[in-house]
Order: structure tokens, then sequence, then C-alpha cells
């Protein structure tokens, strides 16, 4: 008898929807582990939203005469053009400084069901005269533990930084917790100076 050659290589859906019905509770599981996974990591990410944007002041322009026309197409650009283009390059290096010394950055959160929020929108501590000696610590987040008198501070560092601690790299920091400062003192250590 004579068997049609059938090529294997060709998809066939018959055994398509039988793999998928000897598989259907592993699908089915799998798709429900990653919703969990999805939705507790949906959970715990805070809401940062990010905003940049940069104004070009357009200067009234001289009406043109119609012969300008192919003189305005053929050309590409004039130094008046360049010369805009880098102040809107500087403008991004200009306005870090202002942002540095304004507490834009500074947000007080609590812990609530696991979750972290924010808890004022406008700061009741005033922080004044950051200077940031290492880097590494633009970014971490720093727990100020309030007393009566004092208060202590503390760091909490990734996971990578701490098991990594004894190679001592520069993106760990370590704060003394023990340590009482007062309000209105400038505390100086290897990270930062600054005064709460």
């Amino acid at each position: 008898m004579f068997m049609p050659k059938t090529d294997t290589n060709e998809f066939n859906l018959q055994n398509f929807y039988a793999i998928v019905l000897k598989y259907k509770w592993l699908i089915a599981v799998l798709m429900f582990l990653s919703a969990m996974i999805m939705a507790v990591i949906l959970y715990f990410t805070p809401s940062v939203y990010a905003s940049r944007a940069v104004l070009e002041i357009k200067s009234k322009s001289e009406p043109q005469l119609p012969n300008d026309i192919l003189l305005g197409a053929l050309s590409f650009g004039t130094s008046g053009k360049v010369e805009k283009e880098i102040e809107i390059l500087k403008n991004f290096t200009v306005n870090e400084v202002p942002i540095q010394k304004t507490d834009i950055a500074v947000q007080y959160f609590k812990t609530k069901n696991y979750k972290k929020i924010e808890i004022y929108k406008k700061s009741p501590i005033a922080i004044k005269n950051v200077s940031i000696y290492n880097h590494y610590v633009t970014g971490k987040e720093i727990t100020l533990h309030p007393h009566k008198n004092y208060f202590t501070l503390s760091v909490k560092n990734s996971l990578k930084d701490s098991l990594l601690w004894f190679t001592s790299p520069v993106s760990y920091i370590e704060l003394n917790e023990e340590k009482k400062y007062h309000y209105g003192e400038t505390i100086k250590n290897k990270f930062f100076e600054l005064n709460i």
C-alpha cells in the first residue's frame, strides 16, 4: 500500500491541541503562579513618576522672500540654531544644582500592610547643607529613628551589597545605629554631611 509522505516539520494543529490538553493543569498552575508573583511585585513596588521637559522659546522670525525658499531648503542650519541647541543641552546641568538644593528627592515613608506609603506631602523635617562624599549613598534608604531628645540613623543596603560586605565594596554604606544625633547639629561621616 502506498502511504503519502508527510513533512514532519509542518505544524499540526491537532498535535498542538493534544499537547496543550495533556499539560493543561501544568499550564494553568504556571499561569496562576505568574499572576500571583506579578500581583505581589506590583503591590510592593512604589509608584514613581518622573518627568523631564525642555522648553525652546522660538524667536520671532522675519518674513522670507519667495527667492529665499530655495536658500532655506538648502541650508543645513545657522549658527543661531546651533547656539540654541547648546543652551538646551546646558539646561540639564544647570537645573541639577537647584534640584539638589531643594528637598524634592527627600520622601518619608511608613510601612503599612507590608507596603511603603508616603507619609507627608510637605516635609516636617528640614534637611539642610547636604554634601555627599560617596555617591553610592544616593538612592539608599536611610531611616531616621526619632526619640525624645535625639535620633538615630540606619541605612538599608541592597542584598548584593550586604552579601559582599566582606570585600568592602564602595557601594556598602554602614552607619553606627547606636550613635545618638541631636536636631540642628551637623552630622558628618565618610559618606555624607548634613544638618537635620
